[in-house]
C-alpha cells in the first residue's frame, strides 16, 4: 500500500493507501484554520444536520433510543450532536477548539444540554469505563491520527457510528481524506454506506461514507 500526504497530483486518494499520522506541527495548523472557519452563531443549521445524520441516517429517535445511554463524540464541535439527544445518562464531546468558542457557546452546551466538553484530542482521553457509544461525524479529516481514534473507540465502546465526507481534497484545514475502500478496509464486516452529496438541501455537498460498527 502507498502513504497518501496529499502530494499526489490528483483530487482523491488511490483505493490501496494508507494516511499519514500528523506531525504536531501539521496538526497545529490544522487546527488554526479550522477555528477560524467555524461558525458559532448557526446553531439551528447545526441542529439540522444532526437530524440528517441521526434521524434520517441511522434511524435514531433522539427523543427515545438513547435514554439512559453513555455516548462520546469525537470532535463535536460548538454543537455537538450530543445536544440533540434526549435522556443520556453521560454525554461527553472531545473537542480540542472547545475552550477557544466564545462563552455564549460553551455556557449553551455545558448548562443547558448536561454535556460535558473537554479540550483535548480524542486519543487523549482516558477512561477505564465503556461507553455505550462513539460518535465520529465530519471529524476524522481533522485528527492527528484517525487509526489510533478508531481503534480506541473499538476499544471503549459496544457501537461505533461515523459519518465522513470522501473523496475531499487535503488543504491545511484537512490534513487526511478518505474512500468508501479505505472504511471498507478499516471495517471489513461492517456495510458501508454511501450518501450522495448534495442529495439533502443544505447540507453535504460532497459525498460521505456511513455505518454503524458493534461489538457483538
Amino acid at each position: 500500500m502507498r502513504i497518501y500526504d496529499g502530494s499526489l497530483d490528483r483530487k482523491s486518494p488511490p483505493e490501496d493507501f494508507l494516511i499519514e499520522k500528523c506531525n504536531d506541527l501539521r496538526w497545529t495548523q490544522a487546527q488554526h484554520d479550522e477555528f477560524c472557519d467555524y461558525d458559532t452563531e448557526s446553531f439551528e443549521n447545526y441542529l439540522k444536520g444532526h437530524k440528517v445524520i441521526l434521524t434520517d441516517h441511522f434511524n435514531i429517535d433522539v427523543a427515545k433510543d438513547l435514554v439512559g445511554k453513555k455516548v462520546i463524540e469525537s470532535g463535536g464541535g460548538c454543537y455537538p450532536a450530543l445536544y440533540s439527544c434526549k435522556g443520556l445518562s453521560k454525554a461527553v464531546n472531545v473537542e480540542p477548539l472547545f475552550s477557544k468558542f466564545p462563552n455564549e457557546v460553551k455556557d449553551r452546551v455545558e448548562v443547558e444540554a448536561g454535556i460535558e466538553c473537554l479540550s483535548i484530542p480524542f486519543e487523549f482521553y482516558k477512561t477505564e469505563e465503556k461507553f455505550d457509544e462513539v460518535w465520529f461525524f465530519n471529524v476524522l479529516m481533522h485528527v492527528r491520527d484517525p487509526y489510533v481514534q478508531l481503534e480506541k473507540a473499538q476499544e471503549i465502546a459496544n457501537t461505533v457510528r461515523v459519518f465522513e465526507p470522501v473523496n475531499t481534497e487535503i488543504n491545511i484545514e484537512h490534513p487526511h481524506c478518505f474512500t468508501i475502500e479505505w472504511f471498507q478496509m478499516q471495517f471489513p464486516d461492517t456495510e458501508i454506506k454511501k450518501y450522495i452529496g448534495g442529495s439533502t438541501e443544505g447540507f453535504h455537498s460532497v459525498d460521505c461514507a456511513y455505518f454503524t460498527w458493534n461489538s457483538t
